[in-house]
């Protein structure tokens, strides 16, 4: 039976597998990508970045260069928290030039860190003249208020925007995708990234 499909031919619902555009061999449930994202990513706040750095090495092993954490870009300690580089994966080449392009300043390199993951940190002030916007959507989409002066609100949109643009010009960049995103979850959905 050549059409029928085997149990390892279905992606993990809690996972991101994208097949690249010059791969030749297609990335599955074996080679799934994972993107983490969080606040505490190359920026020590609280417990959180602990509880991070504590996993990484472990990640790292599992997951090898498929694995990437995204973060906030903190100007006054990512030049002691990480190393830039560029990336080579022609998918998220293809999404940084893209996004960089509109004005998203982010840096990419590896976290200076035990496993040395790779991250990518978005800069949340190159894109806060498209607050009103996000927050508008959030309103339209979802019926979620945003209160106007709330600093930790507005970085929270901001930077969750930046993630799904992320998400959406990568699964543009790539030939095929399966994954499971969940922030922000009202905007992926509108924006068909995903369907549920």
């Amino acid at each position: 039976m050549a059409n029928s499909t085997s149990a390892d031919d279905v992606a993990s619902p809690t996972s991101l597998t994208i097949a690249m555009p010059d791969d030749p061999l297609k990335r599955g449930v074996h080679k799934p990508i994972l993107f983490e994202c969080a606040w505490e990513v190359a920026n020590k706040v609280g417990g959180i970045y602990t509880v991070i750095k504590t996993k990484v090495p472990v990640t790292v092993q599992t997951y090898g260069d498929r694995y990437t954490l995204i973060g906030p870009l903190i100007y006054k300690t990512a030049s002691m928290e990480v190393e830039a580089q560029e990336p080579t994966d022609p998918a998220l080449v293809a999404t940084l030039e893209s996004m960089r392009a509109q004005g998203v300043k982010c840096l990419y390199g590896r976290w200076l860190i035990e496993g040395a993951p790779r991250v990518l940190l978005f800069d949340t002030g190159s894109q806060y003249h498209r607050l009103d916007e996000w927050k508008g959507d959030l309103w339209n989409l979802a019926g979620i208020p945003s209160p106007p002066n709330d600093h930790e609100t507005n970085e929270t949109i901001v930077f969750g925007y930046l993630v799904a643009w992320f998400l959406g010009e990568v699964r543009s960049a790539s030939t095929s995708y399966s994954f499971n995103p969940c922030l922000p979850l009202p905007s992926i959905l509108h924006t068909k990234l995903i369907q549920l």
